[in-house]
Parts: C-alpha cells; sequence; structure tokens
C-alpha cells in the first residue's frame, strides 16, 4: 500500500490541481481539495478525499464576468514575429513591438481590420512595453538595455524617435495618465511630464518588481491608484503615494507579466503560461476567464481600446482580440 501511494504521489497532486480548475465556476472562485486522515489509517478508498474549502464569487462580480467575452476570439497572424508588447493607438489599429534579431526590434502598425500592415520601423534593441498618449499622439516605447523612446505617430512612425534619459537603470513598465508618463525602472515607479521629456525622472515610490524580465504597470483611473506585477507573480496595487492597498497572490497566477484596468475596476491580468484572470476590485477574488488562448501559449502582454469594448492579447506569432462587455451588457 506505502509503495502504492508513493509512485502515485504526482497523479494525485495532477487530478487535485485538474479538479480545483474544473469546480471554479461561474459560482465558485476557488476550491481546495486534500487528502483525508482516512488515506494513512486504512485501504478503505470511501472518503480518502475531502473538499476543504469553497470561497463564493458575489453574484455582481458573476454576472460581470459570464458577459465579459461573449464572442470567439480573432486571431491576426503575424507569422513568426516575437511579439512582447501592444497597444491600440485608434479603433482599427495597434502598435506592436518585440524582437526580429538576438539584438534588434522592430515596431509594427497593423489595421485589425483587415490586418493589413500600415507602418513599421526597426529599432536597434528589443521593445519590452508600449504606452500611447492620444492628445499628443505620441507613442512611448520601453526597451531592453535601458533605453525609453518616443515617437509622433499619425498613421506613420514619421521618423521622429527621441530619446528618453532614464540613465543606466533597466526599464519596464510604462503607463500614460493625465499628461504624465510613468516607468518601472528597476525597483522604482518614476514619472515625467509629457510637456517636457527632455527632463530627468522624477522618483515617484520603491517597488518590488524585476525588470530584467517582463513586467506590467496600470493606472485605475476610476480609484486613482497603480496596479504592477511583481517580482514574485504578485500583483500589487498602490495609492499614488505608494502605500500598499492590496496585494494578490495564488497558485493559479503562475506567471503574471501584464497588467490592465477596466474602467469599471476590474483588473485584468496576464499570465505568460497562457491563461488570462480577473481580479475583483477589492482585491479580494480572482476569475480564470481563459484557461488557455486560441493560439497563444505565451502571454506577453494585454491592453484594452479606449472605450474598453475590446481586448487585445499579445503574443509570439499572434495578435487576438476579445470583445469585451460593460458590466450591464
Amino acid at each position: 500500500m506505502f509503495i502504492h501511494l508513493e509512485k502515485s504521489k504526482a497523479e494525485i497532486k495532477s487530478v487535485f490541481t485538474e479538479a480545483s480548475s474544473i469546480l471554479n465556476t461561474s459560482s465558485i472562485s476557488e476550491a481546495r481539495l486534500v487528502k483525508s486522515a482516512k488515506l494513512g489509517q486504512d485501504e478503505n478508498v470511501d472518503g480518502l478525499i475531502e473538499l476543504a474549502s469553497i470561497k463564493s464569487i458575489p453574484v455582481e462580480m458573476n454576472a460581470y464576468v459570464k458577459q465579459f467575452f461573449h464572442r470567439k476570439a480573432v486571431t491576426i497572424d503575424l507569422y513568426g514575429f516575437d511579439v512582447y508588447s501592444g497597444v491600440f493607438v485608434s479603433d482599427e489599429v495597434v502598435i506592436v513591438g518585440g524582437k526580429v534579431k538576438e539584438s534588434a526590434g522592430i515596431l509594427k502598425a497593423i489595421n485589425i481590420t483587415n490586418e493589413r500592415i500600415v507602418d513599421k520601423f526597426s529599432i536597434s534593441t528589443i521593445v519590452k512595453r508600449l504606452t500611447f498618449d492620444f492628445e499628443s499622439e505620441s507613442l512611448f516605447v520601453s526597451c531592453y538595455g535601458s533605453k525609453l523612446y518616443r515617437f509622433k505617430f499619425a498613421n506613420s512612425f514619421l521618423n521622429s524617435k527621441v530619446n528618453v534619459e532614464v540613465g543606466d537603470h533597466y526599464n519596464g513598465g510604462i503607463f500614460i495618465c493625465d499628461g504624465v508618463l510613468y516607468v518601472i525602472v528597476d525597483k522604482t515607479v518614476k514619472k515625467i511630464s509629457l510637456v517636457n521629456t527632455q527632463q530627468s525622472l522624477e522618483m515617484c515610490f520603491k517597488t518590488n518588481t524585476n525588470c530584467t524580465s517582463l513586467n506590467g504597470l496600470g493606472i485605475d483611473s476610476k480609484n486613482n491608484r497603480f496596479l504592477y506585477t511583481s517580482e514574485k507573480q504578485e500583483v500589487v496595487c498602490t495609492s499614488l503615494d505608494g502605500s500598499e492597498i492590496f496585494k494578490y497572490k495564488d497558485e493559479f497566477m503562475k506567471q503574471t507579466s501584464s497588467v490592465y484596468v477596466h474602467s469599471e475596476g476590474l483588473v485584468f491580468v496576464g499570465d505568460e503560461k497562457g491563461s488570462m484572470h480577473l481580479i475583483s476590485e477589492d482585491g479580494c477574488r480572482r476569475r480564470t476567464v481563459l484557461n488557455s488562448c486560441d493560439k497563444l501559449k505565451t502571454v506577453s502582454d494585454i491592453c484594452l481600446d479606449k472605450s474598453c469594448s475590446r481586448l487585445a492579447v499579445f503574443g509570439p506569432g499572434y495578435i487576438e482580440l476579445y470583445d469585451v462587455c460593460t458590466g450591464s451588457g
């Protein structure tokens, strides 16, 4: 009996994980299975597994999640282009950035209605993260090798690349809000006004981040707060001065790398392992809304369009687009 159980450990663990995932239905946010004490006492198979706990989701979040994705994904094939990031610059055009060679990157503007490449621009280092300011028509590009660039984009890149000074530190997630660019730099969040991006970045607060790999930064405009992914695979929410509001992590979020906040306060989280999660506005509950994307096996980045009605998911070789309903839809 002992030898049999020892050989079955891996299989039992796999069954537990699969069952827990299946039980995370529209009315259950988490279910945990544990081995009964009987397993070590006798050979009777009855009652060897017990349901340890169930955490339910409030009705309002459950109804909201049900309506999020009401249509199958539209997939755009990028034919091997290793995409690390993307951003909407209009309702019809997204810009993607990533790697084309071991140490070279490229930006491509793609019309998602006809999958046509509108324009492209080569960069001497790999593109890491993108954000766009609609008012100034400015694209900001965070790259490996401590590089941060600004482009003017109005249907083309206009050969307008301008370097933004970040020193010798690694930079990561970037986001624009109310005329200010926020950047994760090593283990800090820094900012700079779009009025003068030739100034030095100003320190906001310290973080627990890792900029040698991909990380995410988002702003919840509804509640005036930041969200970012930490080096411990957490989603961290802070006030604008860096005071922690909540920190979320569980075993279903394996490798969080991107975060984007819906206008209604729910937090989209992309997992490099290929899944998509939602975290409630209060940071207490999580739902996996996509266990796996259509074509993507790795989720490198996510973003919503300006109206928060369409979600774009980016990864190696593909863009996937999902229609997103409002909470009352």
